[in-house]
């Protein structure tokens, strides 16, 4: 969740540690800029883990990264992987994990165990959802049902505004699951929690995880007129350096007039989207859709830094040096940003893709199969958080 600043036309919140302030009009005249006036609250996760509540406060700084994971309580959890955008803690008996990712705008916490009981219970998330320095709330409830298939209940938000989806339910080859979607809108801005759970048979051996998402900040339609004009994006580089762009809309939703600060090593894209990479691997996403003289504008980054986070618990390994204990899937060094060149652009490009498309399922709860239930991310395994 990277702080950054956008000048956009209708002056409003935006989301993630961002501000957004109206730029000049074609015609000349001025909106007003509207700034912050306080650094986001925390975000704070509290989810039900071996039938006690287990808290996890997590910090980003102004390029989004992790730089700091506590949990509470912390005795018998062990740090077994630290890596600049995952940190995982195992307990004593490795009957238990709690992981952490952020990435790309998205936060995760996910907590897995041998059963659905063992993740049953009371949770919550708070966090700022629109940098305004106020946190949101959401209070839910795991259990399982009649048949013992998973949950989700009680679902409420401090945001009366807010549009709590239905619980939606899967069965798929020994995979039962639920899963809910609140969204919040705030200006010309929106974001999703979604709350995940999932239990699994296989050769007699259950394994269940409870997992709360943070959707990135996403563009909300709005009338072209009111979109179309110059813009600029400002957000700080991995190694501290300020990064500005600057950009046109037109009115049929065309992006052009593209050019940033530092010199960006390539600006490539078509008339609807572009992508500003910078010398230091640092990516970000314009990208404006037309449809029924409506513009939806989305502003997104893929910044990957090298801090590794600090925890709260004790470390078991060096840290980057995880060894993949944690089961995860995700290939974090498979970096074409500041933390390697392993990898083709085009690949991550395609992943950023990927990552929308699922997010978007999931904002607009189709399907209850394999590839749009509580497992998404097309079916990839549980190891995968983000």
């Amino acid at each position: 969740m990277a702080r950054t600043l956008r000048f956009r036309k209708g002056a409003g919140a935006l989301g993630a540690l961002v501000a957004l302030a109206a730029p000049m009009l074609v015609t000349g005249a001025a909106h007003a800029l509207t700034l912050p006036a306080v650094d986001p609250v925390p975000t704070s996760i509290t989810l039900p883990l071996f039938g006690a509540p287990l808290t996890v406060d997590v910090t980003t700084d102004a390029t989004g990264s992790l730089t700091n994971v506590a949990v509470n309580p912390a005795d018998g959890l062990t740090a077994i992987a630290l890596k600049p955008n995952r940190v995982v803690f195992e307990n004593a008996a490795g009957t238990g994990t709690v992981t952490v990712t952020n990435r790309n705008g998205r936060q995760s916490v996910t907590v897995r165990a041998g059963s659905l009981a063992d993740v049953s219970g009371a949770g919550h998330w708070s966090g700022d959802l629109f940098g305004t320095g106020s946190a949101t709330s959401v209070d839910f409830t795991v259990s399982a049902k009649g048949d013992g298939s998973p949950d989700i209940t009680g679902v409420t938000t401090s945001d009366a505004t807010a549009e709590i989806g239905a619980t939606q339910y899967s069965s798929d080859d020994g995979e039962q699951g639920a899963k809910t979607v609140i969204k919040f809108v705030s200006g010309a801005e929106s974001r999703t929690v979604g709350i995940r759970v999932e239990v699994s048979n296989e050769d007699g051996v259950q394994q269940a995880s409870l997992r709360v998402t943070l959707g990135r900040t996403r563009g909300v339609a709005q009338p072209a007129a009111d979109v179309a004009g110059p813009h600029a994006w400002d957000g700080q580089l991995c190694n501290g350096t300020p990064a500005h762009i600057d950009y046109v809309v037109g009115l049929d939703g065309t992006i052009s007039g593209v050019s940033a600060t530092p010199a960006p090593d390539s600006v490539r894209g078509g008339d609807h989207s572009t992508q500003v990479r910078f010398a230091t691997g640092e990516r970000v996403h314009l990208r404006a859709e037309l449809e029924g003289g409506l513009i939806t504008l989305d502003v997104s980054e893929s910044f990957r830094c090298a801090t590794v986070p600090g925890t709260n618990a004790d470390v078991a390994l060096e840290a980057g040096d995880d060894h993949g204990r944690d089961g995860g899937g995700e290939d974090d060094d498979h970096s074409t940003g500041p933390r390697g060149n392993s990898g083709s652009e085009g690949e991550h490009e395609d992943g950023q893709e990927h990552e929308d498309e699922q997010e978007h399922e999931d904002e607009e709860g189709s399907g209850s199969g394999r590839d749009s239930g509580p497992r998404g991310e097309s079916g990839r395994s549980r190891g995968n958080d983000d």
